[in-house]
């Protein structure tokens, strides 16, 4: 009764060449729902926040990648990867990280990597010491990114 009553789910199909605007779109369809119920509004605006930021430790480039097409195994003690971006990297990270701050990435590094780590993936300092075999590093620190900020709408006199 308690779910039924005070959460919510929400989905959002678009045609692939939306993607771009698929945060706009989302925030679009939550303000016109929520906004009507509660009389807020949602908007994207740069904050600065604590983060964990993926760093390069090391001048050497990442290892380029075996595979052809990407690949993935994880687990909460396991993450491999074929053929993967630094981005795909922090999403899969970011999986055991979730009571952590948010995870940014600030490796500059646009190549295809394979990468292969047997650690704690819910814990930093483990985390850490399988990712310096890759030139790696998360480092908390504040860093200014996009986030949703949800406001009181403004009355209408």
């Amino acid at each position: 009764d308690w779910m039924n009553q005070y959460t919510y789910c929400y989905e959002l199909k678009f045609p692939k060449k939306l993607n771009d605007k698929k945060y706009d779109l989302m925030l679009q369809d939550l303000n016109n729902y929520f906004g009507a119920m509660y009389n807020i509004i949602g908007s994207m605006e740069r904050r600065k926040t604590r983060c964990l930021v993926l760093i390069k430790i090391s001048k050497s480039k990442m290892p380029d990648t075996s595979a052809t097409n990407n690949q993935y195994a994880i687990n909460p003690y396991h993450l491999k990867l074929k053929n993967a971006s630094m981005r795909q990297l922090i999403g899969f990270l970011s999986i055991n990280l979730d009571t952590f701050p948010p995870l940014i990435d600030e490796t500059h590094d646009d190549s295809k990597m394979d990468i292969d780590i047997n650690c704690n993936m819910s814990d930093i300092n483990s985390l850490n010491k399988a990712l310096l075999p890759y030139g790696l590093q998360l480092v908390e620190k504040i860093a200014e990114r996009e986030m949703i900020v949800i406001k009181d709408k403004p009355l209408i006199k």
